[in-house]
């Protein structure tokens, strides 16, 4: 095994508009660098996160905000000034850590110079998308190595991409983890996120019908095919919802005053909330679907629930909801101590380094 020295250099790249993407090389090139490892980022002009840095080694370029084809995509010279910004770092490693059209060209102009590693956050595209897979199979294949967020999609990866298994990696992604904070006791569950079909929607309202004590607290990004189920969300006295881009301020304000998050949905690869509602130390109540199992210690850190069972669902909810106050802090201090071991950018560090020094 390679020992990765602090002289090496690292290059994190994030050309995603997704603040959750930019806030994992963030947070992680804050904690490298104070380790003392060389790490440098290269992401997109204005971004989204609270968490960007900007001193020396943190590089903004202009790129399309999008992964897929548009008419910025083919801005050869734009392509251009990025390779030739990240060749000049003359990087040991390249690490991706969204899926991009501009990854390809990138990669394979480095292929010779830097072991470049490739995230693929959804294997199996949630909404069966033609286009996400031909993105993936293309990052993929320009990659040395494909890094995926469950164990449980390795053999999927593997073959959906014409992988060897050797070059698949099972890494569990981060967060920047702020102090622990108490609950609240206010009686709400939290829905946050895009709000999508396959995020359990449907499920979601049946859900709020039946625990009318319960105030849902819903929050995200809608498309077309959500609008209906969310006018009728907005129908009922007992869920308040929030449509549109929520800002960093309403995020942080809505998990603190959440009592418990809930994740109702149909199909997950692994769910980045699920790690949000951790570093707000707040527990989860989710169908067990896909790798959510990964991330929930049923009855510790939340409740696991049998996809399709609305009334186990709400009764775990109340089971958190109407505990007592002792409870409650209970269930928050549990989740947030499997959060900061499992998905904090502080002891991802050690994960991370290790991961490297077992490539060549």
């Amino acid at each position: 095994m390679r020992q990765i020295g602090k002289g090496e250099t690292v290059c994190l790249v994030c050309l995603s508009d997704n603040p959750d993407h930019q806030e994992v090389i963030y947070s992680l090139y804050r904690k490298m660098k104070d380790a003392g490892f060389n790490v440098h980022t290269i992401g997109i002009e204005k971004p989204k996160t609270p968490h960007a840095c900007f001193d020396e080694n943190n590089h903004y370029v202009k790129c399309p905000c999008r992964p897929g084809i548009s008419a910025a995509t083919f801005d050869i010279a734009g392509l251009r000034r990025v390779i030739d910004e990240v060749k000049a770092l003359n990087p040991d490693f390249l690490y991706f850590e969204s899926v991009h059209t501009w990854n390809i060209p990138i990669a394979f102009t480095l292929r010779n110079q830097a072991i470049i590693l490739e995230v693929i956050h959804d294997v199996d595209p949630h909404d069966g998308s033609r286009a996400v897979e031909v993105a993936n199979w293309c990052c993929a294949r320009s990659a040395h190595y494909v890094v995926i967020r469950n164990g449980k999609d390795r053999d999927l990866c593997a073959s959906k991409y014409g992988l060897d298994h050797s070059h698949v990696i099972t890494l569990d992604s981060w967060r920047a983890f702020p102090p622990f904070d108490p609950p609240t006791k206010s009686g709400e569950a939290l829905f946050f996120g895009r709000l999508r079909k396959y995020k359990g929607l449907s499920a979601l309202l049946s859900i709020a019908q039946k625990a009318p004590e319960v105030t849902f607290n819903v929050m995200g990004q809608s498309d077309q095919e959500s609008l209906e189920t969310i006018q009728a969300l907005c129908r009922l006295p007992n869920v308040r919802v929030t449509e549109g881009f929520i800002e960093s301020r309403q995020m942080d304000e809505a998990f603190h005053n959440a009592d418990c998050v809930v994740v109702p949905y149909e199909s997950a690869s692994q769910s980045g909330i699920i790690m949000d509602a951790y570093r707000y130390s707040r527990p989860v109540v989710a169908y067990n679907v896909g790798a959510i199992s990964e991330q929930v210690e049923n009855g510790k850190t939340g409740f696991l629930v049998t996809s399709g069972d609305e009334d186990g669902f709400v009764g775990s909810i109340r089971g958190i909801v109407h505990s007592e106050p002792d409870s409650l802090a209970a269930w928050s201090h549990r989740a947030y101590k499997f959060g900061l071991k499992k998905y904090s950018a502080q002891e991802a560090v050690s994960r991370f380094v290790a991961m490297l020094s077992q490539l060549n």
